[in-house]
């Protein structure tokens, strides 16, 4: 698998708009709007690939302090493994991608009381492939990322306080 920062934003754009025309449930977070909403909010867009075939996408959003990773994670439909936590991209791309955190904190979220589960086994797996000084915790409770959004999420160890 290759990671490879995309710097050029039309063809970020079109892996993008690819997303939008899925019958994904959450392709509407993919539409063109969404893109130029978020193309000046990242610190980075960034690819992984299977040869010439591009297998998954994300970005890392700026939060002020915080640096969102896996921001508008996608992966190619009939490339996909069940779950977040269950998916083998997840881990080829997080340790590449916490070197592209601009030395911010770290965090990645999901929305949804009911996926908290989800949460703890994805940062479960994710913690086996990293070094213990930059594993990611849950915290309590959920936190708003952006008006009327509000979200489960997990933060790089020592943190305990989300606030933006």
């Amino acid at each position: 698998m290759e990671f490879k920062q995309v710097t050029d934003k039309a063809a970020a754009k079109f892996l993008f708009t690819q997303a939008y025309l899925t019958d994904d449930e959450n392709a509407n977070n993919y539409s063109p709007e969404q893109f130029e909403e978020s193309w000046n909010k990242w610190l980075g867009f960034f690819t992984l690939s299977d040869g010439d075939k591009v297998v998954a996408f994300c970005g890392v959003r700026d939060f002020g302090d915080y640096a969102r990773i896996f921001d508008r994670y996608f992966v190619v439909p009939d490339t996909r493994q069940d779950g977040l936590g269950n998916n083998q991209y997840v881990l080829d791309i997080i340790n590449p991608i916490l070197e592209h955190v601009g030395g911010k904190i770290p965090f990645f979220s999901i929305e949804g009381e009911d996926r908290r589960n989800t949460m703890e086994r994805t940062i479960e797996v994710i913690n086996d492939c990293l070094d213990e000084d930059a594993q990611f915790h849950l915290l309590d409770g959920m936190h708003e990322t952006v008006p009327g959004s509000w979200q489960n999420i997990a933060i790089q160890k020592p943190h305990d306080t989300f606030k933006i």
